[in-house]
This record gives structure tokens, C-alpha cells and sequence, in this order.
């Protein structure tokens, strides 16, 4: 597949050009599935997660439709700021040669400088609290809204942004085109997503993970033996791939650093702060196994879709149940058999006792084989937390 590949999707030129700048090589399944039905104007609800390459497909949407000056034509909705600073520079980015104004708003961000921008905004990515904010104050006019993006629902419903989308989808135009994204959709939020939103349809990109094929322990390790434990178990367990999990990015690169040096094998991290493209150079070595293990925090391994990895590693369980759903959905794809291995310190117990009321699975305790202790060579340098 080729740049061709993302013309016969009907992307424009300024838009490939950047595409072709940032290495990308072919699109995504979510772009495949999803982009045809959004150049006809249809309305979607999509199971597709961060990193899966949907902020191009509602992106490459509004750059078709909109133009620079003309008011406010697209407003996209995301549970976090750091998922709106992220997303709105993805957007910037694809708006290289096409020079809309996009601003992007939330909570903390400077309200009186933005207020007075408000009035020249072409496209608008931010939170759903701080957007409905400014539209009860009249900051803008919404006639020329036309399109209306909800991307990761999931988590907005969850951050209890129900009541706010709910007032954004009727106050702006009755004709628009809504672009609903979300990592997992179950029976109740696609009944509440329809009810609000007519004749959508729904897209699903995700394999389904195989639970006979699936194994899921977990080893009790004091904190300080965490990494022992880890470096044991990735040079003794019979893996094929294998991708680690950690809650922060500054974790994964101490990860990476240490794993290095304790190991035999080959690591590669990658993270929000990453450029898309290196992002998916290392996704493509990763996937042509030019390395061992990938390291990596939920936001930026989202809707990876890689054969051969067979192995799941949660250094730091989730704070969320349904980031652990997603985490083991890496593996046991498509009939292969796969392995989760939870390493669990006396704080995490709640949390893993919530996993498995929640979601109904099995995760057996493991006795914890002999392993030496190993002193970190590197420490882990925190990072402040994006909010």
C-alpha cells in the first residue's frame, strides 16, 4: 500500500502533502472504514481508540468542508486537556496549508484572551465543560456549524459530561453531521448515542479477543521488586512479542533505560509526546519484529493492531477497569493464544479485585519464582502530570 492509497480515499492535496511530510505510508483501518461514510456526510459512531489514526478521519472531514474565515464551521468535544492540546495540534498540523484559525479551550486556559478570540475561531477542539460554557455566555454564533466531533465518549460520559454534550448537540444546527469515536461501546451508551443522535452508523474496527485462548495471572511483588521481577520474567518467559504497560510516561522511559541494560533483549518506548509519525516507525518495526518489547503508556498504545505478540505485561495496573479491557486486547486476537501477567503490589489489590468484578474475568495468582534482585540504573525522573 502507498500514498495512492489515501487518494482513492478522496483526501486532498494540501492534506497529503503533510501526510507524505509525516511518513505516512498507508491508512488505518478506522481511516478505510470510516472516511467514505464521512465524505458522504453520513453520521458515525466508531469503536476506535487513541492511536488507531481517527483524528485524521473527523480532521481530513472539517478540512474538506470548512473555510478559513468564515466563522465557527466544527466543533470537536474530548474529555481531557491534554487529549485537547493533543488533538488540536494534530489538527494544526493537518491544517498546514489551509490556514484556519482553530483554537483550543479548557478548563484553566486563559478565558479572557480566548473570548475575545472567539469571534474569528473557524474550528473549536476543547473540552465539553468550557465549550458549553462559552456557548451559554453567546460567544459565538453556531449558524455555520457543521460538523460536531465526540471523540473518545467513552471517557466524557465517564468524566460525568453527559448533561454538557447533551446541551451541544441541541443547541448547535439540527443539520450538521455528528463524528462519535469511542475505545468501547456497550449496549447502554450506544442506545443513550443513538437516541441523540439519528441516523448514525456504526463502525467497528476492533478484533475481538478470544477468552479460551486467553491466560491472565498476576504475581503479589513488593513495590521495590517490581523491576527484579520484571527483568526475570521477560528473560525467561517463551514470548513472541511482548508490550509492557505503565500508567506515565517518565515510568516507561525508566523502563526502557534499565531494561536495557538488565536484559538481553531489545526495548523501544513510545509516548503522547511523540510526533504520530515516529510513533508509527516504531509501531511498524515493532510490528516486523525488528525489536522485542515495546514499553508504553495507555495514551499513546490505543488501538495498536499487531500480530505475534503474546505476551502482556501490566508493570502498573490501570486506574480505570476499561483501560485493562484494551491492555488485553493486544493479544489472543484472531484464534492466537496469548498471556497477561499482572505484577500487583498490596495497594493495587482494590484495583485488581475491581477488574475482575467488573468485567467478569478470571486472573489467577501465581507463585513467584526465584528471581535475583537487580538495583535500578537509572531512577525515574518525574514528569509534571498533563491534565
Amino acid at each position: 500500500m502507498t500514498i495512492e492509497d489515501f487518494t482513492k480515499l478522496g483526501i486532498e492535496g494540501s492534506i497529503l502533502q503533510v501526510i507524505e511530510e509525516q511518513g505516512f505510508v498507508s491508512p488505518t483501518k478506522i481511516q478505510n472504514k470510516a472516511i467514505p461514510e464521512v465524505y458522504a456526510g453520513k453520521n458515525i459512531i466508531a469503536t476506535a481508540a487513541t492511536g488507531s489514526g481517527k483524528t485524521f478521519v473527523f480532521a481530513s472531514r472539517v478540512l474538506q468542508i470548512a473555510r478559513p474565515g468564515y466563522g465557527l464551521q466544527a466543533i470537536i468535544m474530548v474529555p481531557t486537556r491534554e487529549l485537547a492540546k493533543q488533538v488540536g495540534e494534530q489538527f494544526k498540523l493537518f491544517a498546514k496549508y489551509k490556514p484556519l484559525n482553530i483554537m483550543i479551550t479548557y478548563g484553566g486556559a486563559n478565558v479572557k484572551s480566548q473570548k475575545e478570540d472567539l469571534e474569528n475561531v473557524d474550528v473549536l477542539v476543547g473540552t465539553p465543560g468550557r465549550i458549553s460554557d462559552f456557548l451559554e455566555q453567546d460567544l459565538f454564533l453556531l449558524g455555520k456549524v457543521k460538523c460536531v466531533v465526540l471523540d473518545e465518549v467513552d471517557a466524557m460520559i465517564r468524566n460525568e459530561f453527559q448533561a454538557d454534550i447533551k446541551y451541544i448537540l441541541e443547541t448547535t444546527p439540527k443539520k450538521k453531521q455528528t463524528l462519535v469515536f469511542s475505545a468501547t461501546i456497550d449496549k447502554d451508551m450506544y442506545k443513550l448515542l443513538k437516541h441523540q443522535i439519528k441516523d448514525s452508523k456504526l463502525i467497528a474496527v476492533e478484533k475481538t479477543v478470544d477468552p479460551k485462548k486467553l491466560k491472565q495471572n498476576y504475581y503479589m511483588i513488593e513495590k521495590d521488586q517490581k523491576l527484579s521481577l520484571l527483568t526475570h520474567l521477560v528473560e525467561n518467559e517463551r514470548a513472541g512479542l511482548s508490550i509492557i504497560f505503565v500508567n506515565r510516561q517518565d515510568m516507561a522511559e525508566f523502563l526502557q533505560k534499565n531494561l536495557r541494560k538488565l536484559t538481553s533483549l531489545e526495548f523501544q518506548t513510545i509516548h503522547a509526546d511523540m510526533t504520530q509519525g515516529k510513533r508509527n516507525r516504531i509501531i511498524k518495526d515493532f510490528a516486523n519484529q525488528q525489536f522485542d518489547v515495546l514499553i508504553t503508556t495507555d495514551m499513546a498504545a490505543r488501538g495498536l493492531d499487531i500480530e505475534n505478540v503474546t505476551h502482556i505485561y501490566n508493570y502498573q495496573l490501570p486506574a480505570h477497569t476499561e483501560k485493562y479491557i484494551h491492555r488485553i486486547g493486544r493479544t489472543a486476537r484472531a484464534g492466537a493464544s496469548g498471556k497477561v501477567i499482572n505484577l500487583v503490589c498490596k495497594d493495587e489489590l482494590e484495583n485488581l479485585a475491581e477488574i475482575v468484578r467488573n468485567h467478569k474475568i478470571s486472573v489467577i495468582e501465581k507463585e513467584l519464582p526465584k528471581f535475583n534482585i537487580v538495583e535500578a540504573k537509572f531512577e525515574v525522573k518525574k514528569k509534571k502530570e498533563k491534565r
